[in-house]
């Protein structure tokens, strides 16, 4: 009973220790990190006839800027040759993909028309270890089966990167479709 008395006593005085200490610590350094992030103020678009101040966040030819010293604004100090008082934070990068904003329909139907867009499931092989594949519509369509083994005027795969077991080791694959073989 002291042994486990003694335990119960320094787990009490460690769970004292950081509610008193090192919770304190981190709570007064999250109310000091509040204060640092809510200062950064984005203001809009550089403009050469006003004042900046220090955390201002501004927009120069589609770059973001942070400003680092108070700053009266001139044609002569721009952002992107001014280094003693503004700081890139980003550039404009570019231009993405188009993203998939498929809206998935279920497994393909022959009898269903299907807009640009839409997603099905497709099933191929044997019913005890089957492929599923997703497949998105280039274009409308009605009749058109996806396969996981050619390529499609209609359907592209969601995803180019499929696991299959060895039973399809010969199986003629679509042609942006890769494949992990499972080896047993």
């Amino acid at each position: 009973p002291e042994t486990m008395n003694k335990l119960q006593d320094a787990i009490v005085e460690i769970e004292t220790f950081f509610d008193g200490n090192v919770r304190k610590y981190i709570l007064e350094k999250q109310k000091e990190w509040d204060t640092y992030v809510n200062d950064f103020d984005y203001v809009g678009e550089w403009d050469a006839t006003k004042k900046f101040k220090k955390h201002n966040l501004i927009t120069y030819q589609g770059a973001l800027y942070i400003v680092t010293k108070d700053v009266v604004a001139d044609r002569q100090h721009t952002p992107d040759n001014d280094s003693d008082h503004y700081r890139r934070a980003s550039s404009k990068g570019d231009k993405g993909d188009i993203g998939l904003n498929a809206i998935f329909k279920g497994e393909w139907n022959g009898a269903t028309s299907y807009k640009a867009g839409d997603a099905v499931s497709v099933r191929e092989g044997q019913s005890w270890r089957p492929l599923d594949l997703v497949f998105i519509t280039k274009k409308d369509n009605q009749g058109q089966k996806p396969t996981i083994g050619a390529a499609s005027d209609y359907w592209f795969p969601y995803h180019n990167l499929i696991v299959v077991p060895k039973e399809y080791a010969n199986y003629k694959f679509h042609p942006d479709i890769h494949r992990i073989q499972i080896v047993d």
